[in-house]
């Protein structure tokens, strides 16, 4: 075992969905990264304990057959794996404050969500993605420094456009880290 594969464990037990759940740009300070590219990619995208858990959970969903898990078809013949709003909702506000009414409206808006039998369901890649790959405005102003007011000319200016769900204002963690890099 090296001093290496201790830092390789460290950043890929605690990233995101993990252990102390450390954002790219938290784990970029204690590694002493200099760039965002390298966390993320190393750390984050091909982090093979949530790779894993992604495909144990695809697995599964496949595998529970005509329930409430099954694949649904959306546009031709693509199949979108789907959660029940429970699920979807409870692995949303982990990570930003929403309620079911403006997950729900926003996803019904969108074509992330279907309701059958009832109930509905939301999109796992869609809540998959939302969870993973979006941080709050106040997040943003936060590690930029900016004013609320700034936050809107520095998107405008990056040509960036963040969703909005109920109060919510999310900005792809991209464009954020794409940003850092550029300045």
């Amino acid at each position: 075992m090296s001093p290496h594969s201790l830092r390789r464990s460290f950043a890929t037990n605690n990233s995101r969905s993990l252990g102390l759940e450390l954002q790219p740009d938290d784990l970029k300070e204690r590694l002493r990264h200099k760039r965002y590219e390298t966390v993320y990619r190393n750390y984050v995208l091909e982090n093979p304990l949530l790779q894993k858990m992604r495909r144990d959970a695809v697995v599964n969903r496949q595998k529970s057959g005509g329930n409430e898990f099954a694949p649904a078809v959306r546009s031709g013949s693509t199949a979108d794996l789907t959660m029940p709003e429970r699920e979807a909702l409870s692995a949303v506000r982990a990570r930003f404050p929403v309620t079911w009414r403006a997950l729900r409206a926003y996803c019904e808006k969108n074509h992330h969500a279907a309701r059958r039998e009832g109930k509905y369901f939301y999109s796992y890649n869609f809540v998959n993605d939302l969870v993973e790959n979006w941080v709050t405005k106040q997040r943003v102003m936060l590690k930029r420094n900016i004013s609320r007011s700034r936050f809107f000319y520095w998107a405008k200016e990056k040509m960036i456009a963040p969703i909005v769900i109920g109060k919510v204002s999310l900005v792809p963690l991209s464009a954020l880290m794409k940003d850092f890099r550029d300045s």
